[in-house]
Order: structure tokens, then sequence, then C-alpha cells
């Protein structure tokens, strides 16, 4: 089964849509935003092999003691006075306006997350917030769709469990603000930048797409991996589609979706087979003609490249070989055409393709 969650890719047929994570914007996270691993009180990794692997920069103040790497790797700098502690300014204003946001889903002072499908907005838990299981996090095909936590005291994970991102989420735009500390339970998986008041404790491993932002405490790692989030920005942009008139209306001929190279962090504990999705939004014109998604087809496919790890012989759809944390490029490809003839005109709309 696999277990990571992937960087959705967004094609050039892109323009803003409009949703309800419109409604929620992302917390700004300053010069913290650079950061992978941030600590108040030092970073200490216990693993010696397998090692932790952190994909981002580094830094620990006012308490700069930073241990075990190496043999952990840092895929990245250390970021030092007096940077660090700009960096630790604006995760303390980041931290508080994640507080002051007002709740649009409140939850029960102490709940567990895990087995539930959720969408974007404020999730508010006086207490503490617990996932056991699978959390799915749906974007709803809005690549800016944000999920903000906010729990008053902790938030704990169980063992082997995961966060999962599915139709255009993305890690860079989920954040956990949380009142005291922080525990990853062993063999999870884990997505979204944490601010936290205490400490974070990542247990054994445990793979982050996201950020550990401790404010006044430690950091303790013990064989994981961490890597911070980067957002896939769509271009700006239309597609002229090839027109046909038959009797007032045309024939939309198939048409290449140009969609950016991106990165995939392989955080599976098997060799299952990775899945590539694409959804494609309502197409629009500047007249006001709408071609609905359900009569759009999609013909996806893409290519794995190599980056720090091993890729499968079959490239797209296996890897032979299992390497948690591994990091590489995915080049999609996509294809469109509208089943039904339609009103002349330029459109544009959204494609979306989620590798998992």
């Amino acid at each position: 089964m696999s277990l990571g969650v992937m960087v959705a890719a967004v094609s050039t047929l892109v323009t803003d849509v409009p949703g309800a994570g419109a409604m929620t914007t992302p917390v700004e996270l300053g010069a913290a935003s650079s950061l992978a691993v941030l600590a108040g009180a030092g970073i200490t990794n216990t693993a010696a092999v397998p090692y932790t692997v952190v994909n981002g920069n580094m830094g620990a103040c006012p308490t700069a003691t930073i241990t075990g790497f190496p043999p952990g790797v840092l895929n990245g700098t250390v970021v030092s006075a007096p940077d660090c502690s700009a960096a630790q300014a604006d995760l303390a204003t980041a931290y508080a306006a994640a507080v002051a946001l007002t709740p649009t889903t409140p939850w029960p002072p102490i709940t567990d997350l895990g087995g539930r499908t959720l969408t974007t907005g404020v999730h508010n838990s006086p207490s503490s917030f617990g996932i056991g299981g699978t959390l799915t996090l749906d974007g709803e095909n809005d690549p800016n769709a944000v999920f903000v936590f906010q729990a008053g005291s902790t938030l704990i994970t169980g063992v082997n469990s995961h966060v999962v991102l599915v139709n255009g989420a993305q890690a860079c735009n989920v954040f956990w603000q949380v009142g005291s500390s922080v525990t990853l339970g062993v063999g999870s998986t884990f997505a979204g930048s944490l601010l936290v008041a205490s400490a974070i404790t990542v247990n054994t491993g445990v793979a982050v797409e996201g950020r550990l932002l401790a404010i006044g405490a430690a950091i303790t790692l013990d064989s994981n991996t961490v890597t911070r989030p980067v957002c896939a920005t769509p271009p700006s942009g239309s597609l002229s589609l090839a027109q046909t008139p038959i009797g007032g209306t045309v024939l939309i001929e198939e048409v290449a979706v140009a969609m950016p190279v991106t990165t995939v962090t392989d955080t599976r504990t098997d060799a299952s087979s990775w899945t590539v999705t694409a959804n494609a939004s309502d197409l629009e014109s500047a007249e006001g003609a709408v071609i609905p998604g359900s009569q759009i087809t999609l013909d996806q496919s893409g290519s794995f490249t190599s980056g720090t790890g091993t890729v499968g012989t079959d490239g797209l759809v296996s890897a032979a070989a299992v390497s948690i944390g591994s990091v590489y490029t995915y080049t999609p490809t996509a294809e469109i055409a509208v089943q039904e003839n339609i009103t002349a005109g330029t459109y544009v709309g959204t494609v979306t393709q989620t590798v998992v």
C-alpha cells in the first residue's frame, strides 16, 4: 500500500479558481518559512543508523546546541544568529496570528482526527488533537486550499498513523498551532508546518513533509525524514482550443497540457506502486460559456527521474526498491479532450495531478 503524500502538479490551463479555500489564508511564517527544523532549546538526533535526513535548513536559538548531525544528514544549511533569532521572532508572530484565527470547525476538547476526511478551514480543539489511523485532507481540486488546526494543548499521532493529502491539497498550506507539546508516533507520516509552544518529539521512522518549528523548547529526532514543503505555483495563462465549426458550434480537439516538473518525496514503507490521478475543473470562456468537468476527458501520464533515491524499472507505477525519504523528479504530461460540441471560444480552467 502506498503511504506517501506527494506533491501535486498544476497545469498551464490555470487561472485563479475561487472556492471554499479562499476563506482561509495561509499563516505567514516570515523568516521561519526558510527552515525545515527550528528549535528554541536545541535539536538532538538520537539515531545513528538509519540516518535522519533533513531536506531544508535547520536552526536552534537562543540555545544553539545541535547534536547528531552527523551522522544525521542535512541537505541544507545551519542557520545561526542573527538570522536564527529573526526566524524565531517571526515564528512567535505567526504563532500568535494562528491562535487569533476564528475557528470555522469547532471540535470537542479531546478529538481523534483519525478516520476522517476534512476540507479547508480553521479546525479548533480547546484541548488536544490526536491522529489514530489516517486523516485525509481534501483540497477539493483547489491547490490553494488552506487547513489550519488549533490545539489548545497537545497533538499526539499514533503508531503508523498518516496524514494524507488528496485532490490538490498541499503540505505547504497545512498549519498546526499547538499550545503545548507534539509527539509524532513511530512509523507515522505527517504533513504540514508545526507551530509549537513547547517541545516536539519525532519518534522512530516518522516522515514529515512540512516544518518542525518549536518556539521555546527542544526538538528530538530519531531516524526521520523531514522535508520542507514547497507549494506548486500555478502559472497563469489560457488555452485556445482547436475549433471545427459544426452548425454554429465547435468540436474541441485533443490538446496537450503543459505541466511543470515537480518533486516527489517517497514516504512509503513497502515497494507498492505509486498511483497518479488527474482531475479537471470546469472550463469557462470570457463570454461565460462553460464546459462542465464531467464532460472533459483526461489522458494523463508522466515519468519519474532518479533524484536522491532509486526508481523502479517501471518508472511511473512502481518502485523496485524502497528508500524512505528519497526525493524524485516527476515530469507530468496530460492531454485534454471534450466529448461534446460547444460554443466557440477560448476556455480556461485547471488540471491537477496528484501522486501518492
